[in-house]
């Protein structure tokens, strides 16, 4: 495995973030398929298959950068969107209801009365901060806009 993603896993296992390793490590272990068509000896016909090979070092670091975003970029883009709809949703029916309170919720796990916060309030400054070393990142190995999905 890569050095780079080796480091990196081993400070988000020191951040006790074991179950996003798990995934990284699977997913590079893993490998990925690729499609061959090779020509047969004294025929003009091909023949295709298909085969899986390992990540290379570029491609490991990029599927460890792009988890990272969908962990703690994405993921957390997805919370604030989620808030706002369940607000207006929440807006629309005590208007049609015709109550005067003020909406709110709470996330709590099941059977638990404690409220969950995914995401303290002070997420969205550091979010900008891992969003420029992860951009950095990217770039230096050439990615930009990088998706899990295009390897």
């Amino acid at each position: 495995m890569n050095e780079d993603v080796v480091s990196i896993l081993k400070t988000l296992r020191d951040l006790k973030l074991d179950w996003i390793v798990d995934e990284i490590v699977e997913s590079i272990q893993a490998g990925k398929t690729i499609f061959k068509e090779t020509l047969e000896d004294n025929k003009n016909q091909s023949k295709k298959a298909t085969m899986t090979v390992s990540f290379g070092d570029n491609e490991q670091i990029a599927l460890c950068l792009n988890s990272i975003k969908s962990y703690f970029i994405d993921l957390n883009d997805v919370w604030i969107q989620a808030q706002k709809n369940l607000i207006n949703t929440e807006t629309i029916n005590t208007k049609s209801l015709r109550f005067d309170s003020e909406v709110s919720f709470q996330v709590a796990e099941f059977g638990c009365s404690e409220s969950v916060e995914p995401f303290k309030p002070s997420y969205e400054e550091e979010k900008m901060k891992l969003i420029q070393l992860l951009d950095k990142a990217f770039k230096s190995i050439n990615l930009q806009g990088y998706n899990k999905e295009d390897i």
